[in-house]
């Protein structure tokens, strides 16, 4: 599993290691889930995501598998859902 820093994981207020989710462009040119997504990947992570359309919910899935484990996730922001699922992942690690 990829090396993922505790201050990267949102606080109660929504800020991760120390900038607000506004300032998730941490890279010019490249979204937060983005970088997200390619540390997953390069971890060995097969991923997807889909928007959603529930009755009472709009969204995103965002879904990882691994040698036979799987986390998915729904939130109402993309780069929500990709924190959301690397926290799941980094849970659920030994």
């Amino acid at each position: 599993m990829g090396n993922f820093m505790a201050d990267e994981v949102p606080s109660q207020d929504g800020r991760i290691g120390g900038k607000s989710q506004s300032d998730m462009e941490a890279v010019p040119g490249r979204k937060y889930w983005e970088i997200i997504a390619d540390r997953l990947s390069a971890a060995g992570w097969s991923l997807g995501w889909v928007p959603i359309e529930k009755r009472d919910f709009e969204g995103w899935r965002v879904d990882a598998h691994k040698d036979g484990q799987r986390h998915y996730v729904e939130a109402e922001d993309i780069n929500a859902a990709f924190l959301e699922l690397e926290k799941s992942i980094r849970d659920a690690a030994p």
